[in-house]
């Protein structure tokens, strides 16, 4: 099942001790089976209506004789579909002249890659080989938790006491409170009490304050107009990055030597891993996913914590592998073609940040299975990927095409489609 969901176009062979991809060797455009089954369907046509040997039966086949020349792709899958018999050409004795047809004991993959090195000379076949990674592990990208302070990636519940569990929530609960204490008068002894509450939770703990402080600027339920409130913010430029801000803030609270106290120990990370899996770096679950209002990070072993860049990725067992397309790398560098994959495309990241998904790869045909692998994926990571439209019932308003980037973000920001559907669904009703 996992397989029908990315279909291979056409299978990476092993010429000349090379991993080669028949795309590369046709000059890089793709040729799918649904293309070679339509010249195919159009021999055909005009093989029942017009007879074998008329001039219209003879152009048809010339078609497929001529790509079978042109494209390595086109011959090899030419030959997948005679394998299978596809509208019974396995009948036909001129088409089998023209497939690959392995010898007893071997695969078609193994005839297409002594084809291949018949044709094309080693030199040609390197220039379009594919990369093979060696440890696919280091192209794993997985969420990034904790902050970075003085160099070390620490927990703040390590740092702080009472050890604390940040929420966006919290904060907007005890801001509730304080104005619900001040509707009952101002200044108040609940009112005094509510705010010296916040107060504390500020002076306790850096997330508090740096959640309190980008609420304050985003003016929620009319705050900013306090200069109480105001006093409490965390000073920064605007649209500065929150995980900076309360790096910063932890850096002012806390030494070097007592977050080096409190790193995660390296090698606790591959013993936590296994029960942690959502944890690159393993750091537990610090209950800072919604954490700050923004996009989640992550790390990648090769590209650090702050990539920038148009990705190449694929996913396997509910892992993401990422990579920059260069130097020959492809989707197939991770794993190759013999191995099934929930999904495959393209990803957009800022400083880290998953920002934008494509779904399209050269190697493989990323279908609507493989684009819902990739939203629960980006569900477990507290992401919501752009709808392709509205869909109410059988009515479908708009949205981008299958092949378009869709914008990535964060999960609570999702609510605004939700509310849009809610509404039209109230008008058509």
């Amino acid at each position: 099942l996992k397989r029908a969901l990315t279909e291979v176009q056409v299978e990476e062979c092993f010429v000349h001790g090379h991993h080669v991809h028949p795309r590369l060797l046709d000059g890089g455009d793709p040729v799918s089976r649904e293309a070679v089954k339509a010249v195919v369907d159009e021999w055909l046509t005009r093989l029942r209506s017009c007879g074998r040997g008329s001039a219209e039966e003879g152009t048809g086949f010339s078609q497929i004789s001529q790509q079978c020349e042109v494209s390595v792709q086109f011959k090899i899958i030419l030959s997948i579909l005679f394998d299978q018999d596809y509208s019974g050409i396995r009948a036909s004795n001129r088409v089998a002249e023209l497939v690959l047809r392995p010898d007893p004991g071997k695969s078609l993959p193994e005839t297409a890659a002594e084809y291949m090195e018949q044709r094309f000379t080693e030199e040609q076949v390197r220039e379009a080989s594919v990369v093979r990674v060696a440890d696919p592990e280091r192209y794993v990208l997985k969420r990034l938790r904790g902050y970075l302070v003085h160099g070390h990636r620490v927990q703040p519940q390590r740092l702080e006491s009472p050890p604390f569990s940040y929420s966006r929530e919290k904060v907007k609960n005890a801001i509730g409170e304080f104005l619900a204490a001040r509707a009952q008068g101002s200044r108040s002894d609940e009112e005094l009490a509510a705010f010296a509450r916040i107060e504390d939770m500020c002076m306790r703990h850096a997330e508090f304050k740096v959640g309190l402080s980008l609420l304050v600027e985003q003016d929620y339920m009319g705050i900013s107009a306090s200069n109480r409130f105001q006093s409490l913010i965390v000073p920064s430029d605007i649209g500065a990055n929150p995980w900076d801000r309360v790096s910063q803030e932890l850096e002012r609270r806390f030494s070097e030597a007592e977050a080096r106290t409190v790193r995660f120990d390296e090698a606790v990370v591959s013993a936590t891993q296994v029960s942690n899996d959502s944890c690159n770096v393993g750091i537990a679950d610090c209950g800072h996913e919604e954490s700050m209002d923004r996009l989640p990070r992550f790390h990648h072993k090769e590209y650090g914590d702050c990539a920038t860049g148009e990705f190449i990725f694929v996913i396997k067992d509910s892992q993401l592998y990422l990579a920059q397309k260069e130097g020959g790398m492809q989707h197939t560098s991770f794993f190759g073609v013999f191995e099934p994959l929930e999904s495959s495309g393209w990803l957009r990241l800022e400083e880290g940040a998953v920002i934008a998904y494509r779904r399209w790869s050269g190697h493989y045909q990323p279908g609507v299975g493989s684009e819902q692998a990739f939203r629960d994926w980006a569900r477990q990571n507290y992401l919501r990927v752009q709808s392709r439209g509205l869909e109410l019932g059988r009515l479908r308003l708009g949205g981008p095409a299958q092949y378009d980037w869709l914008v990535v973000e964060p999960e609570e920001k999702g609510e605004t489609a939700k509310a849009i559907r809610r509404l039209l669904s109230g008008i058509l009703k």
